[in-house]
């Protein structure tokens, strides 16, 4: 049989088996002693096995703390533990999805939802937690006519300014200014790019 010797803190207290449950307390030491005891007579132990447990310090959250709607933000902490399960959170739960990372030490977060969110990570009784901002995607008005008569020239603009714009026809880009003038109808599409860096499409 097995048995062990823990000191947690001001307290040593004994157990044994093969497998023992400690709940450890905040205050160090930390330290497990334990030897192994022979079934037959007589009844011999191993050397003693000491081990001295670190406490895990505070630790903190990293990552894009602004990004776009529907895009993917990436997330760390600075402190690494093997066999350790990561509990990351979102806050709120529908404002995004992990990705990839899941339980490890680095994550990707696709967010779904714009708005003020929360990236929260729970290890070994503790909380971090990290703020991002993401960006609603720009939703561009285009005024556009009621109709357009033969020989008749129209121009499309969009109700407020962005930064970026690329109109297409059915074919191609055909302009990357403001405003569009048409002389036929047809199918167009707009991308605009606000001033966060967001793209949308009209």
């Amino acid at each position: 049989s097995f048995s062990w010797v823990i000191t947690n803190g001001n307290t040593v207290t004994q157990q044994t088996g093969n497998t023992i449950i400690v709940d450890w307390g905040l205050t160090s030491p930390f330290e497990l002693a334990v030897f192994q005891t022979g079934n037959e007579l007589p009844s011999c132990h191993s050397d003693t096995l000491n081990i001295e447990l670190q406490s895990i310090g505070t630790f903190t959250v990293t990552g894009d703390n602004q990004v776009c709607q529907e895009e993917v933000g990436s997330y760390e902490t600075d402190i690494v533990l093997e066999s350790e399960n990561y509990d990351w959170q979102i806050l709120p739960a529908n404002a995004g999805t992990i990705i990839s990372g899941t339980n490890t030490e680095n994550i990707e977060i696709q967010w779904q939802e714009a708005g003020n969110h929360v990236v929260e990570l729970n290890l070994c009784g503790q909380t971090a937690t990290f703020n991002v901002e993401v960006w609603a995607l720009p939703t561009p008005d285009v005024t556009t006519p009621d109709g357009l008569c033969p020989n008749e020239t129209v121009t499309l603009s969009t109700t407020i300014a962005y930064d970026s714009y690329s109109w297409e026809d059915e074919n191609a880009v055909i302009s990357t200014d403001p405003t569009l003038e048409i002389t036929q109808g047809g199918h167009y599409v707009l991308n605009v790019i606000d001033d966060n860096g967001c793209e949308g499409t009209v």
